[in-house]
Formats: structure tokens, C-alpha cells, sequence
């Protein structure tokens, strides 16, 4: 059987549709199985930083497969949305959403950030006691850094601005030249 020539008259979204038949449900299902999966690890905190990263960059990748698979069975789709439960399916999801963002706890406070700027702002003559060295290790510590405590009353962030870096950088070389 001799297949028909492309006519011009088949633009638009139609020209793709052989290469979404031929691909669209197959590039969807194993990146919905990845993201279900990195979904219920993270859901539970098993995970680390390049699972997260995974799950957002198949995420991308999950909404061009969907996508694609939309424009593949756009016709049925069409049909499905006319009718009416389809109306009520997406009120509910939606008031799911509203409900979510609406009442959500407060985030908790990050106690470490807390505590690294309460350090930053602490006057240097707390220091030595707060990081249970002595106040001639500290001093010989930040001269090896190139900072010149004048002041015993000046900040860790004061002392940082000295070599013009942030006090969260000499609140870590403080901390792990221990």
C-alpha cells in the first residue's frame, strides 16, 4: 500500500504528530516514574542535594513530555474538558491549592542563621569565651587573616569588612582553624 504525499495544506501542530506518537508517551513514563520516585524520597527527607536537583531538572523535563503528550491527544482532550465533572475535578484541586498556600504553618526559624548572626553582630571581646579559645589564640588567628583587632568593641562583621569579605566568611575561618 503506497503511502499518500505530505500535502501543504498539513501545517501546523499536525506535521509533529508522528514524531509525538512515536514519542511523547515514552519520554512521559520513565520521567514520571523518576519524579514519583525522588517525589516520595523527598517527601519523607531521604535525600540529599543532587536528588534534589534531579527531581527539579526531570520536573523540566516532565512538563516538555506532558506537553508533548497533550498535543498528541489534543482531540480527546478537548472532548474531556467540554464535559461537566471535569469542571468540578478542577474547582477541587484548586481549593486544594488555595488551601495550601492559605494555611500554612509559619516557616520555622533557621536556628543556625540565628545564632551566625547574633555571632556577626557580638562585640570580639565575647568571642573568646564563645568559641572557648583564648582571646591571644583569636587575636593571633585574625592577624593571620590580615585583620587588626583595634577595638574590642567592634563585631566580627566589623573585623570581616577590614579584608572586605562578609562575617559569614570570618565566622567560618574562626570555626574551622580550630
Amino acid at each position: 500500500m503506497a503511502t499518500q504525499p505530505t500535502s501543504p495544506a498539513k501545517k501546523g501542530l499536525r506535521r509533529f504528530d508522528p514524531f509525538l506518537r512515536a514519542n511523547a508517551t515514552q519520554i512521559l513514563l520513565p520521567i514520571s516514574v523518576v519524579m514519583a520516585t525522588t517525589g516520595v524520597m523527598m517527601f519523607f527527607r531521604w535525600f540529599n542535594q543532587d536528588v534534589h536537583r534531579m527531581h527539579e531538572w526531570l520536573g523540566l523535563g516532565l512538563v516538555v513530555a506532558i506537553v508533548l503528550h497533550l498535543l498528541l491527544n489534543r482531540m480527546p482532550l478537548i472532548y474531556t474538558v467540554k464535559q461537566k465533572r471535569v469542571g468540578v475535578f478542577v474547582a477541587v484541586v484548586a481549593l486544594v491549592v488555595v488551601g495550601f498556600l492559605v494555611f500554612q504553618p509559619p516557616p520555622k526559624p533557621n536556628v543556625g542563621k540565628l545564632a551566625a548572626q547574633a555571632l556577626g553582630h557580638a562585640p570580639l571581646k565575647a568571642l573568646p569565651m564563645t568559641l572557648n579559645r583564648s582571646e591571644a589564640d583569636l587575636n593571633t588567628q585574625l592577624q593571620a587573616l590580615g585583620i587588626t583587632p583595634s577595638d574590642p568593641n567592634a563585631s566580627v562583621s566589623d573585623l570581616a569588612q577590614q579584608v572586605h569579605q562578609p562575617a559569614s566568611w570570618l565566622l567560618m575561618e574562626l570555626l574551622s582553624k580550630h
